[in-house]
């Protein structure tokens, strides 16, 4: 089994604060938070790069894990590849099937 790479906390914190700024900013939309604090409209205005910033975050964990690890013959780098998009190939069939009957 290969070695799990340690919990960064820092990253995990991080990252919850942009999931936070994300919510805030859909909470604005439907609240109107920045009508009675006017002083958060610049902040709260930009929470769409909450979603940048995690999955930038996010990608930088992902290459913390894998980075020291990468698959290196042709049967790790395919088993590599079947672990990432087997689960979404259940959900992926199906639709793609629809489609061509529609089409």
């Amino acid at each position: 089994m290969a070695p799990v790479a340690d919990r960064n906390d820092g990253l995990t914190r991080l990252r919850l604060v942009f999931i936070s700024w994300v919510i805030v900013f859909h909470l604005d939309l439907l609240l109107r938070l920045t009508v009675d604090l006017p002083w958060l409209r610049p902040l709260i205005g930009a929470g769409y790069l909450g979603v940048d910033g995690f999955f930038l975050l996010s990608g930088f964990v992902l290459w913390l894990g894998y980075g020291s690890r990468p698959p290196m013959d042709t049967a790790s780098l395919g088993q590599f590849w079947l672990r990432r998009f087997a689960p979404n190939m259940a959900a992926a069939y199906p639709g793609a099937a629809g489609v061509r009957r529609a089409g």
